[in-house]
């Protein structure tokens, strides 16, 4: 009885063994930072693959009727095909918006697009007048949505 217990036991624990059940792993991070307060926070973090992630959020106009927190942020990946994807994204009082390109990941120039502390210029954004009418008193918004990508990518 015990030995064909321990057989069975072996058996099993060889299948495992040769047959492991993620084929490919996780990646390995190759470094990661955060920083957190009440008024803002920022992480990042890159793969030994090249993925990276970096965002950081901020309260702006604090205490005041305007009063809002801004998340910003950025992700590149690549696919088995070799392209490099990279979204660029901003969410505050005007909402999700997103940029989101593909290039070779051979002539993309990836430096560049890895720093760390990312924060797009943001200036006419801010400029935006709160309220369904916007700020020329159109009743549209300054910044249209494709506006709002092409500011994302600065």
């Amino acid at each position: 009885m015990y030995k064909v217990f321990f057989m069975l036991l072996f058996a099993v624990f060889g299948l495992a063994v040769s047959h492991p059940q993620f084929g490919i792993g996780l990646p390995k991070i190759k470094s990661f930072a955060d920083s957190f307060s009440e008024k803002f926070y920022n992480f990042g973090f890159k793969l030994r693959d090249g993925t990276t992630r970096e965002e950081n959020g901020e309260l702006i106009n604090a205490d005041t009727p305007q009063e809002e927190f801004v998340v910003r942020g950025r992700s590149k990946w690549f696919s088995p095909e070799g392209k490099a994807h990279r979204i660029t994204y901003i969410a505050d009082r005007m909402g999700y918006r997103a940029n989101i390109t593909e290039m070779d990941a051979k002539t993309a120039d990836l430096e560049e697009e890895d720093r760390m502390a990312y924060k797009p210029d943001i200036t006419e954004i801010e400029t935006y007048k709160s309220g369904s009418e916007g700020a020329d008193g159109s009743g549209q918004s300054r910044i249209g949505s494709g506006t709002a990508a092409a500011l994302i990518g600065k």
